[in-house]
């Protein structure tokens, strides 16, 4: 852990596109799903749907703006579930890019 330095705030796409050339190759989905079994896959596939599936009723809860959500709650916190809603947002939608069958 020593040799880990901290991300940058910033990186140029002249620097980023070198890195991607230095980059080495991936293992292919393939490659993947030979080497887990057929059941931790299934587990895996399963957490995924739930997941999706429990994050989308919290955004329809969120994006309804009902007022039992804000009650007692701080500005912070109120914020906080405001982001909560943005990162669920992008989170399903990269599952959705990644997984497009789920």
């Amino acid at each position: 852990m020593d040799n880990f330095t901290s991300l940058p705030s910033a990186i140029s796409h002249k620097k980023l596109n070198a890195l991607l050339v230095k980059a080495q190759k991936g293992v292919s989905t393939e490659d993947l799903q030979l080497k887990s079994s057929s059941a931790e896959k299934n587990d895996f596939d399963q957490l995924l749907l739930n997941w999706s599936s429990l994050s989308k009723d919290l955004m329809k809860i969120l994006n309804k703006k009902e007022s039992y959500v804000v009650e007692e709650r701080n500005a912070k916190s109120i914020m906080a579930l405001g982001a909560l809603e943005a990162h669920l947002h992008l989170a399903i939608k990269a599952l959705e890019a990644a997984e497009p069958d789920l």
